[in-house]
Parts: structure tokens; sequence; C-alpha cells
């Protein structure tokens, strides 16, 4: 009997984690963003528990490493970790926003900068982004797992620049999962 529970266990991690840390099949659309074939992909959905058939799903995406240099919010990234992208090569980046502590009564919002549109940024850098929130009902939502495939809520045109960060580490994305099914013992079959 332990025996059984410990294999049924380590076969819902087994399919948790390969559906944590994977290399894109095919392209798949997340919001407004299409992700390549061959992107490296980070994600944690609280809702998958561990069955064995799920389709592809990108909810929960925590950073992806891109095959080929791929634009994201105006932007051309190798890899991305929202609020945060690696730059693939120099290039003049916006909107730039900054924190204005007088908006909102005094309670500061994140504001369009007029007197610096784009700033300036190297290959490398990471950019530093200000991503708002986007309203939903969570009434109407609770309990269920969040939009996937073209209707996620990943909008990148609504992201604005906060900073270069330069001589930063680059974006880390987990390794692909590797591990094999967990095969039962001769006592179980």
């Amino acid at each position: 009997m332990i025996a059984s529970v410990k294999y049924e266990f380590a076969l819902e991690q087994h399919y948790k984690e390969s559906r944590s840390h994977f290399v894109l099949s095919q392209d798949a659309q997340y919001g407004e963003l299409l992700i390549p074939k061959g992107s490296l992909i980070s994600r944690y959905d609280a809702f998958d528990n561990g069955e064995p058939q799920l389709p592809l799903s990108l909810r929960g995406l925590q950073a992806v490493r891109f095959p080929h240099p791929v634009q994201v919010a105006g932007m051309w990234v190798t890899a991305m970790e929202p609020p945060r992208m690696e730059l693939a090569w120099d290039q003049q980046i916006g909107p730039v926003m900054r924190f204005d502590p007088n908006e909102e009564n005094g309670y500061g919002k994140w504001v369009y900068d007029t007197k610096r549109p784009t700033i300036t940024c190297s290959r490398g850098d990471i950019v530093l982004l200000e991503i708002p929130s986007i309203h939903y009902d969570i009434a109407k939502e609770f309990g269920k797992p969040e939009p996937d495939g073209p209707n996620a809520r990943f909008r990148p045109s609504e992201w604005g620049v906060q900073q270069c960060e330069k001589g930063q580490e680059p974006i880390k994305v987990s390794p692909a999962y590797t591990g094999t099914k967990p095969k039962k013992l001769w006592y179980q079959l």
C-alpha cells in the first residue's frame, strides 16, 4: 500500500515537472506573444495536479529563453522573466516610464516620461519593465485557472520601460526536465 502511494506521488511529480520545465515542440500563442518552437520554458501552474494527460499550457509562465531573438513590447530580446527582459542587441527602447509621487492623491503612479520617451540600451542589458495590472472579475474567476493561450492576460503592448540594468547576469531559465516516468515495482503490477 505504501509503495503504491509513493509510486502515485512520484508519477504525479514526474508529470508536473515535465510540464513545468520544457522546450516548446511547436509555436504557441500566449496572449499577445507568439512564442517560437524551441523556446525553453519555465512555468508554475497551481492547478496542475499531476494528471497524466493535460494539453500544452503556458499558464503560470515564469521565464522563457528563446531559440532566436524575438520582439516583445517593441524590443528584441533573447530571454524574458517578466518584469525583466534580456536584450538581443543594442537598441533604442521605450516608452519610458517614471514614478511620479504626486499622482493618485500623493500615493504615486507610474507615468510616461515625456522628457525622455526612449533610452539607449546595450546587448545583454536587462530591461526592467513596468507592467500594469490587468483588471478582471476576480469573484467570477475565483478557484479557476487563469486564461491561457490567446486569451492569456499577457499584454506586452501595455508595458513601459523603467530602466536598463547593465552588468547583470543573464536571465536564468531552468533546464528542461529530462526525467523518466517512474516504473511500478514488480509487486505493484
